[in-house]
């Protein structure tokens, strides 16, 4: 987020602090005004955020702790050698032999719907959405208006 020091944003992410929610932010250039509240979050305790490798860390770093409550239903990611990722219970499905590399080799840059996607590929939708967000933290593909995806040029 980009705001001020007296930004809504800024009260809800001090509100998630105190509750005891990770806040995450990406530092601005000090004399920038819309850089006051990821700057003073930072100072106040906020995880610092430089790339997607910070982001993904902290992601990660979430499967070691106790999902808060409420959460402790929604499946925990897998991942085997080759870094192919796969929901507990999924184990007979053939969609747990897909790969992010797979699922990237398989876009074009030109947009595909992700309905569509998943559907050719006849697999299942919580793994192809999971990988899809992997590549996009990754800064391989971009999502667009009206759910399409895209691979990016690197």
């Amino acid at each position: 987020m980009e705001a001020t020091d007296r930004s809504g944003s800024l009260i809800t992410a001090r509100l998630a602090g105190e509750q005891g929610r990770d806040v995450m932010a990406v530092p601005g250039h000090p004399l920038d005004p819309r850089a006051q509240a990821p700057n003073r979050l930072i100072r106040d305790g906020a995880t610092l955020i430089r790339s997607t490798d910070d982001v993904l860390e902290a992601i990660r770093s979430f499967s070691g702790s106790a999902p808060p409550p409420g959460l402790s239903d929604v499946p925990q990611l897998v991942y085997d050698q080759d870094d192919t990722v796969f929901f507990p219970g999924d184990e007979g499905e053939d969609s747990n032999d897909l790969s992010a590399e797979a699922l990237l080799e398989s876009l074009s840059f030109t947009p595909t719907p992700i309905d569509g996607m998943i559907r050719q590929a006849g697999g299942n939708a919580k793994i192809i959405q999971t990988l899809l967000m992997e590549l996009e933290l990754a800064g391989r593909v971009q999502r667009l208006p009206g759910g399409r995806i895209s691979r990016i040029e690197s």
